[in-house]
């Protein structure tokens, strides 16, 4: 994939995205709606919690009714950057936005004669998906749930090109 490409799918994705969360209401009522006041709560649990042990920790996030990797990750995000939704949004926002990128790259790596523009057009056409845009504002765990598995199945073309071509699988990240 062309670096020009990448740079231009992320720099629309970004600016997309943090043109998004300036125009959103920043209030707690407005942000913390349907899951995502679950994943708060459980993520501030997680935070003063004083655990001596991963046991302590493995049955706090086990009892939790939501998947725990997102709760971990907000409580990550939280304690690394302070306790503010901007930063979380923000954070999520550059997430979804390599998700784009990816997107992108996953398009580049069809055989086709047209990969690079198909890529470019992929990558831009999932800027500016409002499904994207409007659960990357959320505190839902669909940013982080779809950034990895289309690292799953990027990783997966990857072993399946390189067993087609070499006859041996190459772990190398590319």
């Amino acid at each position: 994939m062309v670096i020009r490409h990448i740079f231009i799918i992320l720099v629309a994705a970004l600016l997309v995205r943090i043109g998004n969360l300036l125009l959103l209401d920043t209030t707690e009522a407005s942000l913390l709606v349907e899951d995502g006041i679950l994943y708060w709560d459980s993520s501030t649990a997680l935070m003063t919690q004083k655990f001596g042990n991963l046991a302590e920790i493995t049955r706090l996030v086990a009892n939790s009714e939501r998947a725990p990797g997102y709760v971990i990750f907000l409580a990550g995000i939280r304690y690394l950057f302070g306790d503010s939704f901007y930063t979380v949004l923000i954070v999520q926002s550059v997430i979804d936005s390599l998700t784009c990128v990816l997107i992108a790259s996953i398009g580049a790596a069809l055989p086709s004669v047209q990969a690079p523009r198909l890529a470019l057009l992929t990558g831009l056409i999932a800027a500016v998906t409002p499904n994207f845009i409007i659960h990357g504002a959320m505190f839902l765990s669909d940013t982080l749930f779809l950034f990895f598995s289309l690292q799953c199945c990027r990783r997966a073309r990857d072993f399946y090109e390189a067993v087609e071509h070499n006859g041996s699988p190459s772990l190398v990240w590319r």
